[in-house]
């Protein structure tokens, strides 16, 4: 948050200005995941009190207390989450081999990486996966 504040202004509009080298690009994915993974948390939670099971060997069993639309949703949101984390990774490997670490003395025009972000980013990556495993598949 504190990067997003300082370092991405709402300068033109409604869209973010960054100060860091791929800092506005980590923003929109962050907000993107951060979107959906709330968004698939609600309605997984709606689904398990009306009886829904995560569980592989359950998937083409149609459970009558849970809509088909739901189900459908519980599809769509998590595809997108599995695309939004395999975004982040290659905008990951982006900033890496296109931004550099900040050097002793700036340089006019350059733009240094956004080392909290890149962080915050790299940290999503890699625990998102195993949270949605062991938090929604082993209700």
């Amino acid at each position: 948050c504190y990067e997003l504040f300082c370092y991405c202004p709402l300068e033109v509009g409604p869209l973010l200005s960054c100060r860091h080298c791929f800092g506005g690009e980590l923003a929109v994915w962050g907000i993107f995941v951060a979107t959906a993974w709330c968004l698939h948390l609600q309605l997984s939670i709606l689904m398990v009190s009306r009886g829904f099971c995560f569980c592989p060997k359950h998937t083409y069993q149609i459970i009558p207390g849970v809509p088909a639309g739901a189900v459908r949703m519980f599809v769509y949101l998590s595809v997108a989450l599995v695309i939004g984390l395999v975004a982040g990774v290659l905008l990951l490997l982006g900033s890496i081999s296109q931004c550099r670490a900040a050097p002793e003395g700036l340089l006019p025009g350059y733009r240094a990486r956004s080392e909290p972000m890149t962080a915050a980013a790299g940290c999503t990556v890699v625990v998102a996966p195993l949270l949605l495993f062991f938090g929604r598949v082993l209700l």
